[in-house]
């Protein structure tokens, strides 16, 4: 009986050898610390949201966005935020917010 549970054990472990090599067993987790990763990419501001604020008010507060579309806009904060959308920021809460360089004004 020992000598069965044995090779039982040893092709159980086997088995999840070869699954943990083929599959992996955090494909998950790794993409989400590479999304995180791409995220800090993304240049931004961390700032407190005050009764009243917009994302798109914000930014123009801190110097504007321009050549940049709204739905980047939208896309790049959601990331920094950890897919928190624009409708959903608070008054009093801090949120990261993306800055774009302005053109050269020559």
């Amino acid at each position: 009986m020992k000598r069965l549970a044995g090779v039982f054990f040893f092709l159980l472990c086997i088995v999840a050898l070869y699954a943990d090599l083929k599959f992996g067993t955090l494909p998950s987790n790794i993409a989400k610390e590479q999304i995180g990763v791409e995220a800090e990419t993304i240049p931004f501001k961390e700032m407190m949201v005050r009764r009243g604020d917009t994302v798109l008010s914000i930014m123009e507060r801190q110097g504007g966005f321009p050549n940049v579309p709204l739905d980047q806009i939208v896309h790049d904060f959601t990331r920094l935020n950890d897919g928190l959308t624009p409708e959903e920021i608070k008054p009093g809460n801090f949120y990261k917010f993306p800055i774009y360089d302005l053109p050269d004004s020559d």
